[in-house]
């Protein structure tokens, strides 16, 4: 039973519970948002992180395939390496590796 529908409040008392009942629920109407924004902020900096580490991977990348152009011994290394951590067959095949 609310606590409006008692027998002995007085009107005054039931329009400060409504009005209480009003400003929980708005409460928790903004709580609910402010949650849902930290989430969507949360989200976009996950997304610019990822972004930024493959731009580093990117460059590094670009920087290793650049020496080993230019250093026939380099080349080697690059390829013994890629040789090593590469283990998913379409993977390998971009560097001219055999499958695993």
């Amino acid at each position: 039973m609310a606590y409006s529908d008692k027998v002995g409040v007085t009107k005054a008392e039931k329009e400060l519970l409504e009005r209480e009942q009003r400003l929980k629920e708005k409460l928790k109407q903004t709580q609910n948002a402010l949650a849902q924004k930290e989430r969507q902020r949360r989200e976009q900096e996950r997304r610019k992180e990822r972004a930024a580490d493959t731009r580093r991977k990117v460059l590094v990348g670009a920087m290793s395939m650049e020496k080993a152009k230019n250093d026939p011994q380099k080349a080697a290394e690059l390829r013994s390496d890629m040789d090593a951590f590469l283990v998913r067959d379409e993977d390998r095949k971009l560097f001219d590796l055999p499958p695993k």
